[in-house]
């Protein structure tokens, strides 16, 4: 089994796939690395994607002593799995936990993180209103806790966090509810006690202005308070971040609507520039990347672009420049940004023009 080596020794199990620019996954606490599954198995047609177990998840260590436990260890058991698989940078995603872990790690080392996607977690050092359904469950779990009611316990989170509170456990996919319930329970099984973690070290909230890098922030209607707070705070006040709401869904965004979580993915992996500054880099050697059929290139194409209409993309790897920086158009964006995405992730320094055409004023189209 694969795993990589954290500061103090302990050993942390992952999984790769794919090949191209990394994509880590970092999972919640109800789960572990599988519950990225529906991810791995799409993303990895594009990109080199990683999923580790945290500490305290099996086959990963699981560490007796709570202190092992600490902000700082789960922030740098993320640097740990990166320089062991000889990663300089990677997209990062988190959720829950997992989401808290993640921008903990991209505040603290902006330079190694390429983008930041934050599922329905937390923000240490904000301070939100509890919600009592939430409370409810944890004070009962800290009850059975003492006889070890793993079961029990199992079956009250997973109401609160897959079927969502005050909603019946008929409404997701059965199928997720089961395997929900099979991680959490094997995880619990192992006596672990990464609940036991140490007050904040860093306060990430204050520290905002470190997030340069892309950043999106997702969570569904359906989930607790403090997640839908956090998550409307980190849009009010960090400038440039994207977002995107998932209506009538709870915690567990990625396994409820899988489809739509993976093309929202694709987000934060693409860089977007205006029309000015797409115009500045190309005075100054960047190249115009025109992804329409060559009908529409003819007809209106802007200055000195190349035509690569995107079902001739993949054609175009061992072809073009990999020194130069491109920008990528079509009519809308919508092509363009399927042929960015896969250029970038060949390792190609391509820019997506916001809106596409429709969106420029400019009398040298031709």
């Amino acid at each position: 089994m694969p795993h990589a080596s954290a500061k103090d020794g302990t050993r942390l199990y992952y999984e790769e796939a794919g090949s191209g620019t990394p994509v880590v996954f970092i999972h919640e606490f109800a789960g572990d690395y599988r519950s990225w599954e529906p991810q791995m198995r799409c993303l990895a047609r594009y990109f080199r994607c990683i999923a580790y177990n945290a500490r305290g998840f099996p086959p990963s260590d699981v560490p007796e002593d709570g202190a092992r436990y600490s902000q700082a260890q789960a922030r740098d058991d993320v640097i740990a799995v990166l320089d062991h698989l000889r990663i300089e940078r990677a997209h990062v995603v988190g959720l829950s936990r997992g989401a808290q872990i993640a921008l903990d790690f991209a505040v603290n080392a902006p330079a190694r993180t390429r983008s930041l996607t934050w599922v329905a977690g937390g923000v240490r050092g904000l301070e939100v209103p509890d919600d009592p359904r939430d409370e409810a469950v944890w004070h009962q779990t800290e009850e059975l806790e003492k006889t070890k009611d793993w079961e029990k316990i199992v079956e009250l989170e997973t109401q609160l966090w897959t079927d969502g509170p005050d909603q019946p456990p008929t409404r997701v996919d059965p199928d997720v509810r089961r395997r929900m319930m099979q991680w959490n329970l094997e995880s619990y099984g192992a006596e672990q006690s990464p609940n036991q973690v140490t007050p904040p070290e860093f306060v990430a909230a204050e520290h905002l202005d470190r997030l340069t890098m892309p950043v999106l922030a997702t969570w569904g209607t359906l989930d607790v308070t403090s997640t839908l707070r956090s998550g409307e705070w980190l849009v009010a006040n960090l400038p440039g971040i994207r977002s995107r709401v998932f209506e009538g869904v709870a915690h567990m965004v990625n396994l409820e609507r899988p489809a739509e979580f993976n093309e929202m993915l694709r987000e934060p992996l693409l860089r977007r520039i205006a029309y000015a500054d797409a115009a500045d880099k190309v005075r100054r050697g960047a190249l115009w990347l025109d992804v329409r059929y060559p009908s529409e290139y003819q007809y209106d194409k802007l200055p000195g672009a190349i035509n690569v209409p995107l079902a001739e993309v993949r054609n175009m790897f061992a072809v073009l420049d990999r020194s130069k920086e491109y920008i990528a158009y079509c009519q809308s964006g919508r092509r363009s940004a399927a042929a960015a995405f896969l250029f970038a992730q060949r390792g190609f320094k391509v820019w997506l023009l916001e809106g596409g055409l429709k969106g420029v004023q400019n009398p040298e189209i031709r």
